[in-house]
């Protein structure tokens, strides 16, 4: 099922342009990587990904009424580590302070940015767009991580917003994507 940015012009570019279409497959690919298959006992979306799998089993080892996102990740089976760490740097970066101004009233739909399989499906298609990319998608994922400038008013609407990371922000997040990918054994 597609979520809700695709073809929606508020992502943080232009929705229609080739550039954007590639990054909302990118975005949609990094949602098939974390899929884990179809279990016939998990509430909704909880037993078909990855990344919620690693929450869910921090959650239970951490116990209750301790926050995962101060847990040591040494604590970890080591097949979760890497996605634990990389789901602390991406919830206490900056693009995420940003995306929560950004958003304003609408506490859902920032709420939705901030599930762990959305938060690695765009830092997932913002590391396959630097590494992968081709010249419309580099510059599209530009202008969404504010590292050129725009070139109208509609652009500058469209801009920045925490909806991907600043370059210097995502040099650790995007080694972690890494990792995940090779812990996974998705990446050599």
């Amino acid at each position: 099922k597609a979520g809700p940015h695709i073809g929606v012009k508020n992502r943080g570019s232009d929705a229609s342009g080739i550039g954007a279409q590639q990054n909302s497959l990118s975005h949609e690919i990094g949602h098939r990587l974390d899929s884990t298959g179809f279990n016939l006992h998990a509430q909704g979306d909880q037993g078909l990904y990855f990344m919620n799998e690693a929450v869910r089993e921090a959650s239970r080892i951490a116990g209750p009424g301790v926050d995962i996102a101060t847990m040591d990740v040494a604590l970890l089976p080591e097949e979760y580590r890497a996605a634990i760490k990389f789901l602390q740097v991406a919830k206490r970066s900056n693009a995420t302070a940003d995306l929560k101004v950004h958003a304003g009233f609408d506490d859902a739909w920032y709420q939705y940015t901030q599930k762990p399989i959305e938060v690695w499906a765009r830092a997932f298609n913002q590391w396959f767009a630097e590494n992968h990319g081709t010249i419309q998608m580099i510059d599209d994922m530009a202008l969404q991580t504010g590292a050129r400038g725009f070139n109208s008013f509609e652009e500058s609407l469209r801009s920045y917003m925490g909806y991907q990371w600043k370059a210097e922000e995502f040099k650790e997040i995007g080694k972690l994507v890494e990792e995940i990918l090779r812990v996974r054994g998705q990446l050599q």
